[in-house]
């Protein structure tokens, strides 16, 4: 018998987009799907009841849940949320705004049967900007796929991922105490421990919206510290160049962003924070150059 495979959808806001993103997943070609809804805005709330109303044409569907939490708690809260309620072997996520390729979960459901040592596997994904597409982030092999995430060689949405129920269970979700980064850690954790499994196929159509930009340097260095915080203790098996080369990776970057956005204190204050060696000090030149060139 094949395997089920339940797609948790958290939602938040009044669900503009929900309805296209639950067919992409009803019009998969794998046929033993369930989709759970997580409403995340609140009983009652206004926006709670525009998006009972637009989950109210998935009544007579036996393939769709909808559970609401009775007040916001934000979406790895309402992931787990929807993992309690689900009973699939495999577990996959999807943002109320983005939708998936018909065949996404039959070939990701292929890939891992045939790779039983992979704790999760993760596609490639198209990207679109005002309805255009701009770019594929493909899924490539990687030698260390744990360092090249952390390091962001590889880049991830939690959209393209297929997790097995086993591994979910073993490293207890998501971690509800964040509120971005959400995605890179708990992928961190699944990749310290198991195999990944890169397929370079669009599974997933991304649609980068006002809400899912990234926030201010200022606002994303606290999450960054804590998602640092959780990744730090992972690295055991790395050298010290390959921690340090994590560390400038996560912080010079968000440095930069600073630096261009013209807050000159957010950047002195990541920059000093990352302590960066010899390396750093050329990265930063590097990038002050590169960014120079673009301009002239």
């Amino acid at each position: 018998m094949e395997k089920i495979v339940s797609v948790l959808i958290p939602t938040y806001g009044g669900g503009q987009y929900l309805q296209r993103t639950v067919d992409s997943v009803l019009a998969q070609t794998y046929p033993r799907i369930e989709v759970i809804v997580i409403d995340d805005n609140g009983v009652g709330t206004e926006n709670q009841r525009k998006t009972q109303a637009v989950m109210d044409a998935y009544k007579d569907e036996s393939r769709v849940k909808y559970v609401c939490h009775e007040v916001n708690r934000n979406g790895s809260a309402a992931r787990n949320t929807g993992f309690a309620h689900s009973k699939g072997d495999y577990i996959c996520l999807l943002d109320d705004d983005d939708e998936y390729t018909p065949e996404k979960l039959e070939r990701q459901v292929a890939g891992l049967e045939q790779h039983p040592e992979c704790g999760l596997t993760y596609c490639s994904r198209e990207m679109y900007v005002d309805g255009k597409r701009t770019s594929v982030k493909r899924a490539l092999p990687s030698d260390d796929f744990f360092f090249d995430l952390v390091t962001h060689r590889r880049g991830i949405s939690s959209g393209t991922l297929m997790v097995r129920r086993e591994v979910w269970q073993q490293l207890n979700g998501f971690d509800e105490s964040f509120l971005r980064h959400q995605d890179y850690e708990f992928t961190a954790r699944v990749a310290s421990r198991y195999p990944v499994l890169p397929l370079d196929f669009v599974g997933l159509k991304k649609y980068m919206l006002g809400r899912n930009m990234a926030g201010e340097p200022r606002k994303v260095f606290p999450i960054k510290k804590q998602y640092m915080a959780t990744v730090e203790p992972l690295m055991s098996r790395f050298s010290e160049k390959q921690r340090r080369k994590v560390i400038e990776a996560n912080y010079l970057a968000l440095a930069m962003k600073a630096f261009f956005k013209g807050d000159i204190r957010t950047w002195w204050t990541i920059y000093r924070y990352a302590k960066p060696g010899l390396w750093g000090y050329i990265y930063f030149f590097k990038y002050l150059w590169k960014a120079i060139k673009n301009k002239l």
